[in-house]
């Protein structure tokens, strides 16, 4: 429970340091040597990385909320850039979706 709520707050960094011009790819990697440090003590491993068509899926649910159109999973599958993903997710977390996704949660969560 510990690690989740840590991991939780670092995650939250991230997010707060993409606007002040901080190293989020440090920060990740901070997370991802706490997730290994507590997977090891546990004996547990990660998954495999998710598919392309996978992951378009997965991160407009979670961020915006919504599954993406057929127009923008296109887009995002016809991308030949290595970092398409962590482009996407910037892009997400500065649209709109995002914010009204997460209005929604924190309403839900303060009823």
């Amino acid at each position: 429970m510990k690690t989740l709520l840590v991991g939780t707050l670092l995650v939250a960094s991230i997010f707060t340091a993409q606007g002040k011009g901080i190293d989020t790819q440090a920060a990740a990697k901070q997370i991802d040597s706490l997730l290994a440090k507590d997977w090891a003590a546990n004996k547990l491993k990660g998954n495999a990385p998710a598919s392309d068509e996978v992951f378009v899926r997965r991160i407009y649910c979670d961020i915006c909320g919504r599954i993406p159109t057929f127009r923008e999973t296109e887009e995002f599958l016809a991308d030949k850039r290595a970092d398409k993903r962590s482009k996407l997710i910037d892009k997400l977390l500065s649209g709109e979706g995002y914010v009204l996704n997460f209005f929604n949660y924190w309403a839900d969560v303060l009823r």
